[in-house]
C-alpha cells in the first residue's frame, strides 16, 4: 500500500476523495460488472471483470480514507 507521503511527498495537503464520489463510481462498476457476469463463463470477459473488481476494491480504500 502507497500512502499519500510516499506518492505525493512532504508538506503536500492531499483532499480526501468525497465519500459521495466514490459510492456513485463503485455503483457504476458494480452495474457494469453484474452485466459481464450474465455472460456465459466460457465467453465471459474474465479479464475485463478483474479489472473491474480491482477498480471497485481501489475505490472503497478511497472512500474509507485507506492508504492504495
Amino acid at each position: 500500500m502507497k500512502s499519500n507521503l510516499y506518492l505525493y511527498g512532504t508538506g503536500v495537503k492531499v483532499e480526501p476523495i468525497p465519500k459521495e464520489i466514490a459510492e456513485h463510481r463503485i455503483k457504476l462498476l458494480n452495474n457494469n460488472l453484474n452485466v459481464l457476469l450474465d455472460v456465459d463463463y466460457n465467453k465471459r470477459d474474465n479479464v475485463r471483470v478483474n479489472d473491474i473488481m480491482n477498480a471497485i476494491k481501489h475505490w472503497r480504500k478511497l472512500r474509507d480514507g485507506e492508504s492504495i
